[in-house]
């Protein structure tokens, strides 16, 4: 299983939970995982979501709830035009802030449980999404009692959307969290998405690792619960996936870009992971 970096959220000093803006180039957080709650708007951007031991692509206007020390990390490439700056909204809390019973009120029930169900995360979707993106944003404008009021507000909401919340990591996953461990997944990482459309050396991944080949591939499964050319594979088809979406390209010209060397590979790869052929994935969209 993955192990991840350790993220301090510092709150403002007289709130108690953090309401949090980015605008840059990219996102810069490292795997991590914190003791706090989460949700994240993401206002723009597009690219990898990595959660618990899932890789799944992000897209603008989506929303990610994850529950207490659940690891994750967003991927994109460096956006210099407006639109494809890494922009979000992120709120935080600490469960244990509203005081120990809090959470026991019967009141409370419907969110306490909808907490727990979050420790695999969530993405919200249909009339959840419309609504939880409009508190997220008007929570910009306010300040004190009114701006925690919305926070219950949208925890209420987000408790009875039954249908609008979708899993994002195995129900099982339980994260190994180490710190110490964040630097060596980082250069792995580093290394993978550098060379991700080209020839993919298990060698070179390793020398990143500063291990021998068959001590990387022990330490990769262990971290990942994946083999090293499985978690390439899913990276790369969730990548091509954006490109049968979202480009006219054709289905070799996607298939190469995204660093497979024959069609028939691709095709296989993409199969055994969607249950789809490319074709079937992109025709299924167009219809919808």
């Amino acid at each position: 299983m993955m192990k991840a970096a350790l993220e301090t959220i510092h709150e403002t000093r007289h709130e108690t939970f953090a309401f949090r803006e980015f605008d840059q180039a990219r996102f810069t957080s490292p795997w991590h995982y914190h003791p706090e709650f989460e949700i994240t708007l993401i206002e723009s951007s597009v690219g990898e979501l990595f959660v618990g031991d899932r890789i799944r692509p992000f897209d603008s206007g989506e929303v990610y709830v994850f529950g207490c020390s659940l690891p994750h990390y967003f991927h994109n490439s460096e956006g210099r035009s407006k639109r494809n700056r890494a922009r979000a909204v992120v709120v935080q809390f600490l469960p244990d802030v509203f005081g120990r019973d809090f959470w026991g009120l019967s009141e409370m029930g419907a969110v306490r449980r909808f907490m727990t169900r979050a420790r695999a995360g969530f993405q919200v979707k249909g009339v959840a999404l419309a609504s939880t993106v409009a508190r997220m944003r008007r929570m910009r404008r306010q300040s004190g009692a009114e701006r925690l009021f919305e926070l219950f507000h949208l925890l209420d909401e987000l408790s009875r959307a039954e249908d609008g919340l979708v899993g994002l990591s195995s129900e099982g996953f339980m994260p190994t969290l180490d710190p110490e461990a964040s630097q060596r997944m980082t250069r792995i990482y580093q290394y993978i998405f550098r060379e991700l459309a080209s020839d993919i050396s298990l060698g070179e991944a390793a020398r990143a690792a500063g291990m021998t080949e068959s001590a990387f591939c022990r330490y990769f499964r262990r971290m990942t619960g994946k083999r090293f050319t499985d978690f390439i594979n899913e990276l790369r088809v969730s990548r091509s996936c954006r490109d049968l979406i979202e480009t006219s390209s054709t289905v070799a010209e996607i298939a190469f870009a995204c660093g497979y060397g024959s069609i028939s590979n691709y095709n296989r790869c993409f199969r055994q992971i969607t249950g789809v052929s490319p074709r079937e994935f992109r025709a299924r969209h167009r219809a919808g």
